[in-house]
């Protein structure tokens, strides 16, 4: 018998023996402990390499990641924890609710999509990187979520058409921009499809009129302000609840900063929270006292019936989606 025949057998004995222990958290926590062994020598970690690609690794939030890559900062996050930037994860689970609709704007592997869409929301994700749209494919197929999630393979941006984008090669396969300037070993730049967000509107509407709340999410390494930019009338005509990241850096390629980005969402009447990963509960947060630094915020009209009920939030408590993926 060769090896590749002994470790398939292998692999496929131990993911029947561990299909009782998915459910639970120890199970999650005992299959992500087995799974740290990709990163030992060939061949011992043939089997637990396998499983990772095409069974994935099981996430606090629900759902499963296909890890093609374990050496790669955000997937050997998700094999050690489960969890990347888990106050994202937290704030996106407070408000996912069924019947309503997210915009993953930088999906990258789609994991933060993959929460809302297992709470039973519709999700448009947007991702540029041809390979990263496939790996974002991959995640959709495993989880069998291809009705409830959207890929769009462009960028949104300020303006429809296309643009250059600068794929990063760095520890994370996830900083790649609309915006030069990235710390990188190397960059690359290709050309990309951009889209405004009202214009995305305009292409979806039945998405967007059949839903009875809008979620954004948006992670795209310093080029916030031209997605905000491109949105500006689904700000002001949906007042979706927002999550974003931004910081000084990369920003300030394009003549902005952190606090000129939520200042967008301030002149709204938008009440801004800080997702600080030290700390367990929100802390809203004022003009004078944005970070330069790259944070992620949370960012509710002043007006929502949740922005009270989020601002006493533990954010270590929110519980995961009820419904869970098949597979």
């Amino acid at each position: 018998m060769s090896h590749s025949t002994l470790w398939t057998k292998l692999t496929r004995r131990l993911e029947h023996l561990a299909r009782p222990w998915r459910p639970s958290a120890l199970g999650r926590t005992l299959e992500r402990s087995w799974l740290l062994t990709t990163r030992l020598p060939a061949p011992w970690n043939q089997p637990a390499r396998r499983w990772a690609r095409i069974r994935g690794c099981p996430l606090e939030s629900g759902g499963r990641c296909p890890i093609d890559c374990p050496e790669e900062y955000i997937q050997w996050t998700l094999l050690r924890r489960g969890v990347f930037e888990p106050e994202v994860t937290a704030a996106l689970m407070a408000f996912a609710r069924p019947g309503g609709l997210m915009l993953d704007v930088g999906a990258n592997l789609g994991i933060q999509g993959l929460t809302a869409a297992l709470a039973g929301m519709r999700v448009h994700a947007f991702e540029p990187l041809p390979r990263m749209v496939e790996r974002l494919r991959d995640t959709i197929r495993l989880n069998h979520l291809e009705e409830r999630i959207l890929v769009i393979p462009q960028a949104a941006a300020h303006q429809t058409g296309s643009a250059a984008f600068y794929v990063a090669e760095r520890l994370d396969d996830g900083s790649h921009s609309l915006v030069a300037g990235i710390p990188a070993r190397r960059i690359e730049q290709i050309q990309v499809q951009t889209i405004r967000l009202d214009d995305h509107r305009q292409r979806e509407p039945d998405d967007f009129s059949k839903s009875s709340h809008l979620l954004i999410k948006i992670d795209v390494e310093g080029a916030e302000s031209l997605v905000l930019d491109g949105a500006s009338n689904l700000l002001d005509e949906f007042r979706p609840t927002l999550v974003i990241e931004t910081g000084d850096r990369g920003a300030d390629q394009l003549g902005e900063s952190a606090r000129s980005v939520l200042d967008r969402l301030f002149r709204r009447d938008y009440v801004v929270f800080l997702l600080d990963p030290l700390h367990l509960v929100p802390v809203p947060i004022d003009p004078a006292s944005v970070r330069s630094h790259v944070a992620n915020y949370a960012a509710l009209p002043r007006e929502s019936p949740h922005r009270d009920a989020f601002a006493t939030l533990r954010l270590d408590q929110v519980a995961p989606p009820s419904s869970t993926p098949t597979g």
